[in-house]
């Protein structure tokens, strides 16, 4: 059997490999290819998080495993949300900087200008109300900002997990759950 150690390098590697293998995907990458890269992504998760769960229930003593489920969960809803806000951010701040630049030399009511900055399915709507070439240029345009923007987040994503699999290999215990019979009895 393999330890925590390994599992969750190799999880958190997978989810690293994961994030940047979707992070070649573009507009036209097709729908079996993208669930194939995502089903790489799901497996790494679902390699490293309940082994890594397991290290730390397995490291406390019984009596206090509430405490150390509560502060797993809190920590994984605080990761999480850090996360979405990090990379929607990074996301959003590559779309609109595309955006800008896309609009530069033309005159764009605020109002409208405000729509298609803010997010890529009012450039879209904006886009289909003008019709015609201007339309599908705003289109293409904001297609093209917004799958920039999702390399980006996706790319810091990768570097984050690659690095919580160096923390894993240099940090965590190398025993496996179940290493010896009873882990809630130390």
């Amino acid at each position: 059997l393999l330890g925590s150690k390994a599992v969750v390098t190799f999880g958190l590697g997978t989810v690293a490999s994961g994030l940047l293998w979707l992070s070649s995907a573009g507009v036209h990458t097709p729908y079996p290819t993208l669930l194939a890269m995502i089903a790489v992504l799901g497996a790494g998760m679902g390699l490293a998080m309940p082994v890594a769960t397991e290290a730390i229930m397995g490291s406390l003593p019984r009596d206090e495993a509430g405490v150390g489920s509560a502060t797993n969960g809190t920590m994984i809803q605080v990761g999480g949300s850090v996360g979405v806000a990090v990379l929607g951010s990074l996301l959003q701040g590559r779309y609109s900087a595309h955006i800008t630049t896309l609009l530069a030399g033309h005159t764009v009511p605020a109002s409208v200008s405000t729509i298609i900055h803010g997010s890529i399915q009012g450039a879209f709507g904006v886009a289909h109300a003008l019709g015609g070439p201007l339309g599908h240029a705003l289109a293409t345009g904001a297609s093209a900002g917004y799958v920039s923007g999702m390399h980006v987040a996706l790319l810091v994503g990768a570097a984050s997990a690659a690095a919580g699999a160096l923390v894993a290999l240099g940090f965590l215990p190398a025993r496996g759950a179940q290493a010896d019979g009873d882990v809630h009895a130390r």
